[in-house]
């Protein structure tokens, strides 16, 4: 009875000292892109836009700040104004295409060939409209729509780079 309970207690402590380490690991790994960044240049541009990539850069470049923090995601706009403010945010390493669209990929090759991680981002537990691709040169932030009869289906609307 003693032997398994020492075998039962040593079991647990394994086991909170893995998911320790994996909270941990990804909180690291997450805290690295924390900071205030600036919209850099647009890179892909969504199919069903009417714009332009060249005129979505030239309309937004330097224009708009993201300050990405522990908890708390911010847009700002050129006279330092919060537009969008969200709390209790959580970024989720999720894979590269989960719940995206076939149709979203389209013409995305170019951004995902330099990305190795990429966070969906929520607030209060729902999915905002943003998602982080990182890469080892470049952080993209990308708007997201959802699209469909029953908008039932992920899409990239705009993905640019902050820097």
């Amino acid at each position: 009875m003693k032997k398994n309970l020492i075998v039962s207690l040593s079991t647990v402590l394994s086991i909170a000292a893995i998911v320790t380490f994996l909270v941990l690991s990804n909180y690291s790994s997450v805290s690295k892109i924390y900071g205030t960044y600036t919209y850099s240049e647009c890179v892909y541009l969504n199919p069903l836009s009417s714009s332009t990539i060249d005129y979505q850069t030239e309309i937004n470049e330097n224009k708009f700040t993201y300050n990405l923090e522990d908890y708390e995601f911010f847009i700002y706009n050129a006279d330092n104004e919060i537009i969008e403010e969200y709390a209790d945010i959580e970024y989720v390493n999720v894979d590269l295409y989960f719940d995206v669209g076939e149709f979203s990929n389209f013409g995305t090759e170019g951004f995902l060939d330099n990305v190795e991680t990429r966070y969906d981002i929520y607030s209060e537990g729902i999915k905002i409209e943003y998602a982080l691709f990182v890469g080892s040169e470049d952080i993209y932030l990308a708007e997201t729509r959802m699209i469909g009869e029953d908008n039932s289906v992920l899409t990239f609307w705009t993905v640019f780079i902050i820097d």
